[in-house]
């Protein structure tokens, strides 16, 4: 049985560690930031790490699958904290986790909804070792730092972890398949997740599942209109001022979702529009696609800005980075590497309007 000591993950029972470099990295605490102390161990703990994941290797093709996943997180999670920057070995223990659950569900799992992660224990187990205190408004930058961290491993192993189905990084959670990565930070309302996972090249059309025409645009349409619907309704102030700070956080996702889009067809009428001539084929439906607006939030913004041809820059700014992603599977990585300045790399990150 193993138990959590606050950010320390420690054991009551020696016979769950199997082997000495599993219980090497086992001594070490979570949720550090990088001293001297812990450079001069760094070359120890890229040796134990290495060996954690060869022996999970020789574990799982002995028995076939290896259900005892503990080591690979804490590995991956002291990668974060020790800035081992060693793709290959990173890479190592992505894949080793992608084989064995056939997802990386976990590491995604920092984008639901707290309640969803305590009501289930393995997903939970698993996040405190990736993500130490991340209940706790005080790690919250380490939080989006170390996502941040495992998502650019997660893109550079990225055509290894597609399996012939759809981007790693826009498959659906398989605890939930009307949500994926994106769409979960949008119904979140998390600006700081969604920016991250934008600039990596998640797709906001997304389509969760192939008769869902459910995508993670729409999530984040649908609970901004939500929320203007609500708040007009007679809740205490409280409630209001709650519902107040959602729709801020929301429209700063809708801002940030605009950035890497081409155009976004919207409607803001209150009338129901239909096909004509009976065509309800998938093509019409896509060609005729767009997002309905609550009045009230249709107000908030300009809207009409978003539909059609939009400025040249913004069409520069989509064309470079659809180039640079056929090249590239970190697209941030491939923009810092331009001769260009700053703030330019910034609007082409999508870090900036």
């Amino acid at each position: 049985m193993k138990i959590f000591e606050g950010n320390k993950y420690s054991f009551t029972n020696k016979k769950d560690v199997q082997c000495p470099a599993e219980k090497f990295l086992y001594r070490q605490q979570l949720g550090n930031t990088l001293s001297d102390v812990m450079h001069n161990h760094k070359s120890d703990i890229v040796s134990k790490i290495r060996e954690v994941a060869n022996i999970h290797k020789y574990r799982r093709r002995l028995k076939g699958k290896c259900i005892e996943h503990d080591s690979l997180y804490m590995s991956l999670r002291l990668c974060f904290e020790y800035e081992i920057n060693e793709k290959e070995l990173a890479q190592n223990l992505l894949l080793e986790m992608f084989i064995c659950e056939g997802n990386l569900d976990t590491i995604f799992s920092i984008l639901l909804p707290g309640h969803v992660i305590k009501t289930l224990s393995s997903v939970k187990r698993y996040t405190n070792l990736l993500y130490p205190g991340f209940m706790s408004k005080t790690m919250r930058k380490k939080l989006v730092e170390s996502f941040h961290f495992y998502l650019r491993q997660i893109c550079e192993t990225r055509e290894k972890l597609t399996n012939g189905e759809c981007d790693i990084i826009d498959r659906p959670f398989e605890i939930t398949e009307l949500h994926n990565p994106l769409s979960a930070a949008a119904v979140c309302r998390d600006p700081e997740m969604v920016e991250v996972l934008l600039r990596y090249g998640a797709n906001p059309f997304f389509r969760l599942g192939e008769e869902n025409r459910f995508d993670p645009f729409e999530s984040l349409i649908k609970g901004l209109n939500s929320i203007f619907i609500f708040n007009n309704s007679n809740f205490n102030s409280e409630t209001k001022d709650a519902l107040t700070e959602e729709g801020r956080r929301g429209l700063i996702c809708l801002d940030t979702f605009m950035r890497g889009v081409w155009s976004v067809s919207f409607d803001a009428s209150t009338h129901i529009n239909t096909l004509e001539n009976g065509d309800d084929s998938d093509k019409k439906l896509e060609e005729q696609k767009s997002y309905g607006l609550n009045p009230k939030l249709a107000d908030m913004f300009d809207y009409k800005h978003y539909m059609g041809v939009r400025s040249l820059q913004h069409v520069c700014r989509c064309s470079i980075r659809t180039t640079l992603s056929k090249n590239s599977p970190t697209l941030p990585s491939e923009i810092e590497k331009l001769p260009l300045p700053p703030s330019i790399k910034a609007y082409l990150d999508l870090k900036s309007n």
